[in-house]
C-alpha cells in the first residue's frame, strides 16, 4: 500500500499544551550510498505535483494546470522494466489532486473539480490510462485519502466552506462508497492528512478553524471505531502543524513544524507517543513503507536535498540530475518515487 504526503505549509500559534516524550535523534548528513538519478518527465509544459506507488513496484506521477493555455494536465506512469511512458487520462479541465494512496495493485488519486466538487481517478497497475471512479454524494472536494487493502480505503470530503468533514469507505476501489458519516467536531477545520490501518483505525492530522484573528493550533484525532469516536493524543508541545501522515500496524510517521524547521516524527503507539528527529534538510514531502523505511524530500541551502529512514535514523542520499526541488514522494512495498516539476526518480530506501 502506497503512502503519500505533501505538506502545504500553514503557520501555527501555541501548540497544545499537552505532555509527550520527545527525544532528538543524530544522524548521517553527509551524502552516502549510490545517488538517486533523476530523469526529465515526459511533459515540459504542465508541472508534476503528485506520486503514487503501488505494491508492485508501478508508479504513477502527474501534475494539472489552471492556466487555459495548453494542456491542462500530464501524467506518466512507471513500466515493469522501470521507464516511464504517457499515461492517458480523462478530461481535466482546473481540476486539482492533493492526495492519493495505493493498494499492491491499483491507486485512488483525489481532489476537486470546479464542475463536479469531489474528484477521484483510479490507476491499475500498468494500465495506461487512469479512470473516473463513484464519488460520495455531495461533496466538494475530497481532501485525503488512505488506502489499507486490496481496493480498500477511507475518503475524507467536504461538502463545503464552514461544514463538517466526512469519512466514507469503499471495499472496491471506487466504485461505491459508504454513506458519509460526519466528524462532528471538525466543522470549519481542514482535515489534510490521513492514516488508516483497517476500515476502524485511523489518525487525521487538521488544521482548526481557530478563534477570530488568531492562529490555528495543529489538531491530531486517533478513532478505533471507524469515526463513531474520537480522542486526541498527546504530541509534543513544541509541534505547530503535522502533515504527512502514514501508518502501519501501531507504526506512524510524519512531517512535523518546529518552530519554521521540519522534522521527521515516528510513533510506536499509533499516534500517541512520538519521537523528533532534526532533519538537516527543510522537508517538504515524506512516504514510507509496510517495514517503515521512509523517504523524505525538500531542500537543503536552496538545493534539492533527499533522505531515507531505517528504524530510528535517517541519512542524505546523493542525487544526479535533479535540477531543481523535489516537492512529492510515494511509497509501495519495495519502490519509492519522487517527483519536481519537471523531473521523476524511483529508488528501494
Amino acid at each position: 500500500m502506497s503512502r503519500v504526503g505533501v505538506v502545504r505549509r500553514r503557520c501555527g500559534r501555541a501548540a497544545i499544551l499537552v505532555s509527550a516524550a520527545v527525544v532528538f535523534a543524530a544522524c548521517n548528513s553527509s551524502p552516502a550510498g549510490a545517488p538517486v538519478i533523476g530523469h526529465p518527465s515526459i511533459s515540459i509544459e504542465v508541472p508534476l505535483a503528485m506520486t503514487a506507488c503501488t505494491g508492485t513496484g508501478s508508479c504513477v506521477a502527474l501534475g494539472t494546470s489552471a492556466s487555459g493555455t495548453g494542456p491542462a494536465i500530464a501524467a506518466q506512469y512507471r513500466r515493469g522494466d522501470g521507464t516511464w511512458a504517457v499515461l492517458r487520462t480523462p478530461p481535466a479541465t482546473s481540476d486539482t489532486f492533493v492526495s492519493s494512496s495505493c493498494w499492491r495493485t491499483g491507486c485512488l488519486i483525489a481532489g476537486t473539480s470546479p464542475t463536479s466538487g469531489d474528484l477521484i481517478w483510479r490507476y491499475r497497475a500498468g494500465d495506461p490510462s487512469l479512470g473516473a471512479v463513484t464519488t460520495p454524494p455531495l461533496g466538494t472536494i475530497a481532501t485525503a485519502v488512505s488506502c489499507f487493502g486490496a481496493q480498500s480505503c477511507v475518503l475524507i470530503d467536504t461538502t463545503g466552506p464552514g461544514a463538517d468533514s466526512r469519512l466514507s469507505v469503499t471495499t472496491n476501489g471506487g466504485t461505491s462508497w459508504s454513506t458519509p458519516a460526519d466528524i462532528t467536531w471538525s466543522a470549519g477545520d481542514d482535515i489534510f492528512s490521513i492514516a488508516c490501518t483497517d476500515p476502524l483505525n485511523c489518525v487525521v492530522a487538521a488544521t482548526p478553524a481557530g478563534p477570530p484573528g488568531g492562529a490555528p493550533a495543529p489538531l491530531v484525532e486517533v478513532t478505533n471505531d471507524g469515526g463513531i469516536t474520537w480522542n486526541a493524543p498527546s504530541i509534543p508541545a513544541n509541534v505547530l502543524t503535522m502533515e504527512a501522515l502514514t501508518c502501519f500496524a501501531h507504526h506512524c510517521n510524519a512531517l512535523v513544524d518546529v518552530g519554521g524547521t521540519t522534522e521527521w516524527a515516528h510513533s510506536r503507539g499509533f499516534a500517541r507517543r512520538w519521537t523528533l528527529h532534526r532533519l538537516s534538510g527543510m522537508a517538504v514531502a515524506m512516504a514510507c513503507t509496510p517495514t517503515d523505511h521512509c523517504v523524505i524530500v525538500g531542500t537543503l541551502h536552496d538545493a534539492p536535498w533527499l533522505a531515507t529512514t531505517s528504524g530510528s535514523t535517517w541519512s542524505t542520499k546523493p542525487l544526479r540530475y535533479v535540477p531543481s526541488a523535489l516537492t512529492a514522494a510515494a511509497c509501495g512495498t519495495s519502490v519509492c518515487a519522487v517527483s519536481a516539476p519537471s523531473t521523476v526518480a524511483t529508488l528501494a530506501p
